[in-house]
């Protein structure tokens, strides 16, 4: 603005909610030591306001001072502004998302700014205002894909160490390799894991990454909660069994050694995860992020599912210290293991929820060496579930038959259904000797089926879901197959989630994308979009011997309207003449409003130069249509400048300068009327304008 001496100094502040004063973030004109001196405030009635100033904010309306310097009562701002010849300004505000911003531009002069460049000035404080908006979406986006690329980096390291589970290490090589890969991933900030002694209910710290040095003499913790050491949140969370979160850890901290401590750390939020053996507490794992709120719910819902895991792991290895099974059944177990292994990696590319289910549905059946599995979905509000994938040979039968979720229900006594209503597992050891077999004897007969599992789980939406299996042996499912079957629901549920998720995510950035080419005002495509639009066309037309028309239009008056009228007249002008332009074009042409009361027009189907002449009668008449105010109507008129391609030029930069010239010649001669880069001219009648 300086260097277009359209002002001789430019200040730009920003005041917060709750606040009465300006915080200047630019100040230019004046020297650097004086600054600090301006701490003006919006309050009417303060001796440090500067009224231009202070209407603007407040009323949120364009203030001008052309010899505001007469009405400063503070004595040093006003030595100092006539030290720096600065006698005139005008404040335009402009919306911030934490506050309103105020554009101050000061002049050399009384009188300096007239209506005219306080019209541009305006304008241009509605481009700023309009590109700080544009960066708080970005910034909005950035943080949403930092946000789920942290998500993805997790679920990574989740299937990592998910995958090590299922080969069954001993606990030590399972807790170093949990607390390594979760620093290593680039989720937390450190990871340490600690054993409760049943004897004395101490924890004993083990295994941790990148700790602090010097943390685990402080770090003393007891399930006692009579001990100061059995107050805290970590102590909290192993007696309940369930995980605890303080996303602000300093700040929760009671004064003492270990929140000096933590005060020399870059820890700044806390999850402590409780993991179970043999239906004890075992141990924790805790997970510290370097930032506040550095834990979302997604990040908090996979931790916890990392604890069951680790407690499965725990007991998975157990089960095979022991050797309580037999060899057949351990391969199968096995089988099923890798399946689901192979299932947290494709969590991973974000599958579609029917390819989801339908493959966790083949590997039970394949992996698991059972007969069939079946996924079904109850909505909120609904009676009978709707089935939504199948694998086996049996697989058509269940798809065939309603299971209802009411108790009182003939559907609804089977195990499936009580799964549903409790939310846990239900198993059938022999199908023939559990209530409620008898409503489908023959079809179980037929199908062989002698024992079941079906395995619930919740979705996001507020659904319902259940994962049903069956075998043909009896006692089929143990704790082991159970446990498994479980994980599996539990990641059908967190893949069906992840790919909502993923949904809202694209269509997000396809908001924002279509925001960033759309005329706020009109809702017609801006000058970028038009822009892009036009080079496309170009480029497909290439050498073929398809023509088009660019038609630029300038509405005449229309600054007098703003002047006279108001900008809300302006506006509604604007807007309705784009909808009339908009009816008034074939579906092959293109409209746009490129700026201030300038529209474009792409127009394809031009077989003629008597047809595109028709059509610009079509946009001039358009233009002319009676406009209806809130107490009175106008009718304008327009000016248009036109450029064929490729008769005229077969360049964009060119072809977009030969319509702009010809437009200001139309302006210079007279107004109303067209003019083609060539030369050729057109008018509407007074006869059209008057009844068009």
């Amino acid at each position: 603005m300086m260097d277009s001496a359209l002002a001789h100094a430019v200040w730009i502040g920003i005041v917060y909610p709750e606040s009465e004063w300006i915080d200047w973030k630019v100040m230019t004109g004046i020297p650097e030591h004086q600054k600090s001196v301006f701490r003006i405030s919006i309050a009417p009635d303060s001796t440090e306001s500067v009224r231009t100033l202070s209407d603007a904010v407040r009323m949120q309306k364009m203030a001008i001072g052309n010899n505001f310097l007469t009405t400063l009562t503070h004595p040093q701002w006003h030595r100092i502004l006539n030290e720096s010849e600065l006698h005139s300004l005008i404040a335009v505000p402009f919306q911030q998302k934490k506050g309103v911003g105020i554009f101050t531009l000061y002049g050399n002069r009384v009188g300096f700014f007239d209506p005219e460049l306080a019209s541009l000035i305006e304008k241009y404080s509605a481009n700023i205002t309009f590109a700080l908006e544009n960066r708080e979406r970005e910034e909005d986006r950035r943080k949403k894909d930092e946000r789920v690329s942290r998500l993805q980096r997790f679920t990574r390291s989740f299937a990592e160490i998910n995958e090590l589970i299922m080969k069954r290490p001993d606990p030590d090589q399972l807790f170093d390799a949990v607390s390594r890969i979760i620093v290593d991933s680039g989720q937390a900030r450190t990871s340490v894991i600690g054993l409760v002694d049943p004897q004395s209910g101490w924890v004993q710290w083990g295994w941790s990454a990148n700790s602090p040095k010097g943390w685990r003499e402080l770090l003393r913790v007891n399930l006692n909660p009579i001990l100061p050491e059995g107050q805290t949140m970590t102590a909290k969370a192993l007696r309940s069994g369930k995980i605890a979160l303080e996303n602000d850890y300093l700040n929760s901290l009671p004064e003492g050694d270990w929140k000096s401590f933590i005060k020399t750390t870059d820890i700044r939020a806390v999850t402590v995860v409780p993991f179970f053996f043999k239906q004890e507490i075992h141990g924790l794992l805790g997970v510290a992020g370097d930032r506040i709120g550095f834990f979302d719910r997604e990040l908090i819902d996979l931790l916890d599912k990392l604890g069951k895991n680790i407690t499965f792991g725990l007991e998975n290895h157990e089960q095979e210290a022991n050797q309580k099974k037999d060899a057949e059944k351990i391969r199968s177990l096995q089988r099923l293991t890798k399946a689901l292994a192979d299932t947290n990696r494709m969590l991973i590319e974000i599958p579609p929820p029917q390819t989801l289910m339908e493959t966790a549905c083949q590997i039970v059946v394949e992996a698991g060496d059972t007969s069939a599995a079946w996924i079904g979905v109850i909505d909120p509000g609904e009676k009978f579930l709707k089935w939504k994938a199948a694998s086996g040979s049996s697989g058509q039968f269940f798809k065939d038959v309603r299971i209802s979720i009411e108790k009182e229900s003939p559907d609804g006594q089977v195990p499936t259904a009580e799964a549903l209503r409790t939310g846990l597992p239900q198993i059938v050891e022999d199908y023939s000797e559990t209530p409620g077999s008898h409503i489908w004897p023959e079809a179980m007969q037929k199908i062989g089926l002698r024992s079941l599992c079906a395995i619930p789980f919740n979705l996001h939406t507020g659904q319902k879901g259940v994962l049903v299996v069956g075998a043909e042996k009896t006692s089929f499912f143990d704790d082991i197959l159970v446990d498994l079957l479980s994980q599996l629901a539990s990641n059908i549920a967190f893949g069906l989630a992840n790919w909502e998720r993923e949904q809202i995510r694209k269509m997000r950035e396809t908001e924002i994308r279509n925001l960033s080419l759309t005329d706020e005002l009109t809702g017609l495509p801006n000058r970028r979009h038009f822009h892009e639009y036009l080079k496309d066309v170009l480029d497909r037309i290439g050498n073929s011997q398809g023509k088009i028309a660019l038609a630029i239009i300038d509405l005449d008056g229309f600054k007098t309207i703003n002047d006279s009228m108001g900008h809300h007249a302006g506006d509604k002008v604007l807007t309705q003449v784009g909808q009339n332009l908009q009816k008034s074009l074939s579906e092959r042409s293109f409209l746009s409003r490129i700026g201030g009361d300038e529209f474009a027009v792409l127009i394809s189907d031009i077989e003629t130069r008597s047809r595109l002449v028709s059509q610009l009668q079509n946009l001039s008449l358009a233009c002319t249509q009676e406009i209806f105010l809130d107490i009175s109507s106008i009718r304008i008129s327009a000016s248009i400048g036109v450029s064929v391609f490729p008769d005229d030029t077969a360049n964009m930069e060119q072809m977009l300068r030969l319509a702009d010239s010809a437009l200001y010649k139309v302006k210079a001669e007279g107004k109303s009327g067209w003019l083609f880069a060539d030369g050729e001219t057109g008018k509407l009648s007074i006869n059209d304008m008057v009844n068009p």
